[in-house]
């Protein structure tokens, strides 16, 4: 032992076993400190069961955290889906909340923007059909107005030579009050 300048070392076998630090106290001393190997690791099993206990509190307290951080999460995604579902039936009278996260509140402000935009087009689809509807009639019945007027006369002149003066009269008065009523109108 006193051989050794600095170090640790066991000597023995089994239960004697002993472990030796020797330290040099720089004033021509040694400094030997003698420890039993079963001391030193006679609390092993508690220390195992400690870090059993500790490694197992460490991982529910893990898992509790990721269950309120996923639900956090993921509570305004399924918001956003329910939105989208009331969309798809048709409703876009619908303003989603925007979350203070950044992702899902960039998420919802662009559902806003696209539920917008798609009521406005709508909107302006219905406009246009509406619009065409009144067109197409406008032509319509421009062209049919000079044909009905055509052959109205045409009818006159033929119920006029075949004697038929008051059909004419008739059909003629009809013709009067059908102009008034275009006119009218």
């Amino acid at each position: 032992v006193l051989r050794i300048k600095n170090g640790t070392f066991v000597s023995g076998e089994g239960g004697d076993s002993r472990m030796y630090t020797v330290q040099d106290s720089g004033f021509g001393w040694k400094i030997v400190g003698v420890s039993y190997v079963n001391e030193l690791v006679g609390n092993q099993t508690d220390v195992r069961i400690s870090f059993l206990i500790l490694g197992l509190i460490c991982i529910v307290i893990a898992i509790l955290i990721s269950v309120f951080l996923s639900r956090r999460v993921s509570r305004p995604i399924k918001q956003l889906q329910t939105y989208m579902k009331e969309v798809e039936k048709g409703n876009f009278d619908i303003q989603v909340p925007v979350p203070k996260t950044i992702e899902v509140g960039r998420l919802a402000r662009a559902f806003n923007i696209m539920v917008g935009k798609i009521k406005e087009l709508m909107t302006q689809v219905v406009s246009d059909q509406e619009q065409k509807r009144k067109s197409e009639m406008n032509a319509l019945q421009a062209q049919i107005n000079p044909h009905f007027l055509y052959n109205t006369l045409d009818s006159i002149i033929w119920m006029a030579e075949s004697n038929k003066s008051k059909e004419v009269v008739l059909m003629t008065s009809a013709l009067a009050k059908l102009f008034r009523a275009s006119i009218s109108k």
